[in-house]
């Protein structure tokens, strides 16, 4: 997780360029899309008043950064916001971006006949880059995790544990795509009703926190952003533990020893710092050519791994009572739903293609992650001894040690950017919130009204919005060493598991409820399947609590 963040996506989707760049290269389209922060508190009856305050749909925009676990969408103005994981947003009044992120290739492959082939009229270019975006965004640094929570479980029961864990979170995503086609069909028939002289017949992009906010009341809403603000930080925390080590690990090969706290303030000020002078746009394709690097990278590994593989060692051990523990963590690297909304607007809510857009989209990460364990646990060899698989790999020496060690940071450094950027831009929206009262005593010319307007000022705002990010987990991460596995599990265990393991069966069960519900569910048992995908996800939170007070 995050990062998986929304997210928290990988695959040269970190950023809002990233996503967009990919998808764009994927299905050969040249317009920019438009943005969809995720984290809004706007409630669905906003869209007319919006409107006309905007002087129109197209009237402004707005960019959104993603993250882990790398994600990006984009809003159309006067829209339901939404929220990867981490994407945030930042103003962006270009009209030309004013439409959704993922609209139709062109018109002459729009007006292309159908395949006769039933597979080929499923699988068309929109599905595959869905399909990437999907894959992307999933795979991300709490890989580095995986194997440390799965060695003491043996290769065996963790692979169970992540086979359960994404069947588990792929009926949860398509229980989200139900939830979010008949929320948006709805919100836009009445946005349509309100607004004089609409007819365009389009579809909102709904935020997963507007999507509580509709189902479940306001309350179910602030719920929703309480958590998701929980569940960034803490993908924040896992990868500034980790950084401090990896990088210590750098240098100390370098004969520059450090430890990993000070690794921790070099990495995240000298991140930080090239943020500020490098600005958002540069370090988006920084980011993106890293991305390429880091799976590069991890194609190299697994093909040198699969290669040296020892069988005898991946089943020489098996505990399944430790494989519980591990779901947290395996959690927090198979989630992908920060992205639905918008790959559900990409598709324009076509089920088929959405449906099939999640299951081979989110079933790559999972044989990528099921070789990546048998590699890092065949490495760890089959000790009664506990030993840290992706330790021991870095620590092999010769090429493979080095490419394992700069492909781990890596990983931590992508999503540490994406991660970071995403929720920025989601503070500085909030700072800007805030400190609009203030703007009054920044127009005085004394002492304190020149500081108010430094402060509240373009420059002011993203300075703070980067303190408030990254200073928190920097300073917990240096009080307590050693949070890396532990700020995972927590994001998984209660960040993913409830945002999107209970809430989407408790809005099913709400819309469903509803008279007049003409909607086809795309996860059949009814009441029973909700009941019990709800208790899978609420089990995993209790489970990890007990083991928090044991």
């Amino acid at each position: 997780m995050h990062t998986k963040s929304l997210a928290p996506c990988q695959l040269g989707c970190d950023t809002l360029a990233q996503r967009r760049s990919t998808l764009q290269q994927l299905s050969g389209r040249n317009r920019a899309p438009a943005a969809v922060p995720w984290h809004s508190r706007a409630r669905p009856s906003s869209r007319a008043t919006s409107d006309s305050r905007n002087g129109g749909r197209h009237a402004s925009a707005k960019r959104v950064y993603t993250r882990r676990r790398p994600h990006c969408t984009y809003e159309r103005p006067g829209s339901i916001p939404m929220h990867h994981g981490v994407a945030r947003h930042s103003r962006d009044t270009r009209n030309d971006r004013s439409k959704s992120a993922f609209v139709a290739y062109s018109a002459s492959s729009s007006s292309a006949p159908s395949p006769a082939n039933p597979f080929r009229a499923i699988f068309d270019g929109k599905v595959l880059s869905a399909v990437v975006l999907i894959a992307g965004t999933t795979i991300g640094g709490g890989t580095l995790a995986l194997p440390t929570v799965a060695n003491p479980a043996g290769f065996v029961p963790a692979v169970a544990c992540l086979t359960l864990c994404w069947l588990f979170l792929m009926l949860e995503g398509l229980l989200l795509v139900e939830v979010t086609d008949a929320v948006s069909q709805d919100v836009s028939a009445k946005a349509s009703g309100a607004a004089e002289g609409s007819s365009s017949g389009e579809r909102e992009i709904v935020s997963f926190e507007a999507l509580a906010d509709y189902s479940l009341g306001r309350t179910g809403g602030q719920f929703t952003g309480l958590v998701y603000q929980l569940y960034s930080y803490a993908g924040m925390l896992a990868y500034v533990a980790a950084l401090g080590e990896l990088l210590s690990r750098i240098l100390l090969n370098l004969n520059m020893a450090i430890s990993s706290e000070v690794g921790q303030v070099v990495g995240v000020f000298g991140l930080w710092a090239i943020i500020m002078i490098g600005g958002s746009k540069g370090m988006e394709r920084v980011n993106e050519k890293l991305n390429y690097i880091f799976f590069a990278l991890m194609a190299f590994i697994l093909a040198v791994g699969l290669v040296k593989l020892a069988p005898g060692a991946l089943v020489a051990h098996a505990d399944w009572s430790k494989a519980p523990a591990a779901a947290g963590v395996v959690l927090f690297n198979v989630v992908f739903h920060d992205v639905i909304p918008l790959v559900c607007d990409y598709l324009k809510f076509d089920r088929v293609k959405i449906a099939a857009a999640i299951i081979v989209g989110s079933s790559i990460p999972l044989f990528v992650y099921v070789m990546w364990l048998a590699v890092s646990l065949s490495a760890a060899g089959a000790s009664t001894v506990f030993v840290d698989p992706v330790a021991t790999m870095m620590s092999s020496g010769g090429v493979f040690g080095t490419i394992v060690l700069i492909w781990g940071f890596l990983a931590l450094i992508t999503s540490l950017i994406g991660c970071g950027m995403a929720q920025a831009e989601y503070e500085a929206e909030l700072l800007r919130k805030w400190t609009s009262p203030l703007r009054t005593i920044a127009t005085k010319t004394n002492t304190l009204g020149k500081f108010v307007k430094m402060a509240i000022s373009k420059a002011g705002i993203e300075w703070f919005s980067y303190a408030a990010v990254l200073l928190p987990p920097l300073a917990i991460s240096v009080a307590f060493p050693g949070l890396f596995v532990a700020a995972a599990d927590f994001s998984g265990a209660y960040g993913v598991a409830v945002l999107f393991g209970v809430l989407p069966p408790l809005m099913a069960w709400r819309l469903r409820s509803k008279a007049g519900s003409s909607q086809v569910p795309l996860v059949g048992g009814g009441r029973w399947m909700l009941a019990l995908l709800f208790l899978g996800g609420l089990s995993v939170a209790l489970y990890q609590t007990a083991s928090y007070i044991a």
